[in-house]
């Protein structure tokens, strides 16, 4: 998880998000599966889904957001 502050920070123009992660530790695990979310919602106990976009050659993860909050990586 990622937790990017002051939560609640706003923007006009949607910025890109850009996490590293270690292909080593994803044994058994199709890197094209994985899926960038943020937002926990508390009243529905899931994780919003965000467009994603997996760069397996350089191991990042890319999503655009309009603002600052809580961020995980899931397959």
């Amino acid at each position: 998880m990622f937790d990017l502050s002051p939560h609640g920070t706003q923007f006009n123009v949607p910025i890109s998000l850009i996490f590293e992660y270690d292909s080593a530790n994803l044994t058994g695990v199709d890197e094209s599966h994985l899926q960038l979310v943020g937002y926990y919602n508390p009243a529905s106990g899931v994780w919003e889904p965000m467009p994603t976009t997996v760069d397996a050659v350089n191991d990042v993860i890319i999503g655009q957001t309009t603002h600052f909050s809580r961020y995980a990586i899931i397959r």
